[in-house]
């Protein structure tokens, strides 16, 4: 029988309602419409044994990330990010999952890249390495092009030695609010419309001819026409979701795969959401059931947030000296 998609956040909002009415219950006046969605997610998670993510300061001209078990939250001009990354085995059992984050001089450019890597230690370190640096090279670069065609031809050499990974680049720009990524093998982006108030995975753009090196591609690797492109304009209160492949291939808690269309469909029946807080429950619920794998998604709720002038006056001035790299790979 198949587990009711709202079932798991229903329970977890329904205990945190009767926990915070119960501790107000000696005022004799308290009503449910006074209770704020806030307070019910911070005491779902006490209840439920839950920990709250952990809130990083992410400064202009930084990167960071790695393959790390952790769970943070980013607030960042134009967009807040949610990083919910679980790690499983050592990486000599055959590579993992790595994602590395990167804000421009300004704030205005942040980049996000995640990686399913697969291959010996040595090979992951080589090829998690490769992304960040070229994250790094790139930082101030509002267009990804560049970057891609990088990425692809390195990626081919690893391919000689018996590398392989496939990898989500996206670029949120903060001014437009506006989202750009490249799915090297990784699952689509989904998008939450909060006008409409509807779910749906973002639909690639049209293949566009795309040169291939002469030699062609190695064994394994994909080829730059076949990867995939999206763009999505948003609004205040819009939430994307970009996952990989560990994360697909996780389980709900009746033990359901959260890859296909389940994923979507659990989504499409939630009812009142209202920014990232609404869905961390159901994410949660992926996060902790059997892992058979690394397992990384990343939610982005559009945000009114703007460069502050102060940044945006030093930009020019931190151009001048190289990035600072905050990342680790455990």
């Amino acid at each position: 029988m198949a587990f009711p998609a709202a079932l798991t956040r229903n329970v977890f909002l329904s205990a945190a309602r009767e926990t915070l009415v119960n501790s107000l219950s000696f005022i004799g006046r308290t009503r449910m419409a006074d209770i704020d969605f806030h307070q019910v997610v911070h005491l779902s998670r006490v209840r439920l044994n839950m920990a709250s993510p952990q809130s990083v300061s992410m400064n202009c001209l930084e990167l960071s990330g790695g393959r790390l078990n952790c769970e943070r939250s980013y607030e960042l001009p134009g967009f807040s990010l949610l990083v919910s990354s679980r790690t499983h085995g050592a990486l000599e059992h055959g590579g993992g999952e790595v994602h590395y984050l990167s804000s421009c001089a300004s704030g205005r450019i942040t980049r996000l890249i995640l990686s399913d890597i697969c291959g010996q230690r040595q090979t992951f370190r080589e090829i998690s390495t490769v992304m960040r640096d070229g994250l790094l090279q790139h930082i101030n670069s509002l267009w990804q092009g560049n970057l891609v065609k990088q990425l692809h031809q390195q990626l081919e050499s690893f391919a000689e030695t018996g590398g392989f990974a496939s990898a989500s680049l996206c670029t949120f720009f903060a001014p437009t609010r506006s989202f750009t990524m490249c799915s090297l093998g990784n699952p689509p982006p989904i998008w939450f419309d909060s006008q409409q108030r509807t779910w749906k995975r973002l639909s690639p753009l049209p293949r566009r001819s795309v040169s291939v090196p002469k030699n062609g591609a190695a064994a394994g690797v994909y080829q730059l026409d076949e990867y995939q492109h999206f763009q999505q304009k948003t609004r205040p209160g819009d939430l994307l979701l970009v996952y990989g492949n560990g994360f697909s291939e996780s389980r709900f808690a009746d033990g359901t795969l959260a890859g296909g269309s389940e994923l979507l469909y659990r989504l499409q029946a939630m009812k009142d959401v209202e920014g990232i807080a609404s869905i961390e429950p159901l994410i949660s619920e992926i996060q902790r059931g059997g892992l058979s794998g690394d397992s990384t998604v990343i939610i982005a709720e559009a945000n009114r947030r703007v460069a502050t002038i102060r940044n945006t006056l030093l930009a020019p001035i931190r151009m001048l000296r190289s990035p600072r790299d905050c990342s680790s790979v455990e």
